[in-house]
């Protein structure tokens, strides 16, 4: 009996160790991704504001203006930015610019 449950007891601290690293690999993955889709916004918002120094008039509402004009806007792009952690749609569909 004290046999089996040492066994069940090694074993679970094996599986503890596993899971701990996966979770590890998991977090190292999510920082990759995050860094991956903070260089493609910046990319985007780069060409975006060399295009609108060309074409001054033309505006994109899925990115985030440099300048708000409405206390509103810059409300609205606020809470759309604090809901991407909770929200990966929000992500897909807006661009950010970064926060100082």
């Amino acid at each position: 009996e004290i046999g089996k449950l040492s066994a069940s007891l090694s074993r679970s601290k094996n599986e503890i160790k596993d899971l701990k690293h996966a979770l590890s690999s998991v977090k190292n993955t999510i920082k990759i991704m995050d860094d991956i889709i903070f260089a493609k916004d910046q990319a985007i918002i780069t060409y975006y504001d060399g295009f609108r120094s060309i074409k001054p008039n033309y505006i994109d509402n899925t990115i985030e203006p440099a300048i708000f004009y409405e206390k509103d806007a810059k409300n609205l792009w606020n809470g759309w930015h604090d809901d991407t952690k909770d929200d990966l749609n929000i992500r897909k569909k807006y661009t950010f610019r970064t926060r100082v």
